[in-house]
């Protein structure tokens, strides 16, 4: 019997994957492939900024500074 996979991460959020089982016997064989996707989210995308922006101080989306 041979197990054989492989997955690949496409992006923070999917990841492909194959998958291979395989039997061989005296008088029979038996062989299977298997091919997934998955897609993971979360209730609040993660924001993407870019070095210009951290440079210029915070994120004006973000909301006002705490009060000190």
């Amino acid at each position: 019997m041979a197990n054989a996979g492989l997955d690949l991460r496409v992006s923070a959020s999917a990841t492909l994957g194959l998958a291979y089982t395989g039997q061989v016997g005296a008088r029979a064989q038996d062989h299977a492939v298997k091919g997934g996707f998955t897609y993971r989210w979360s209730a609040q995308p993660p924001r993407l900024r870019s070095p210009e922006a951290d440079a210029s101080g915070p994120d004006p989306r973000s909301g006002p500074s705490p009060s000190k």
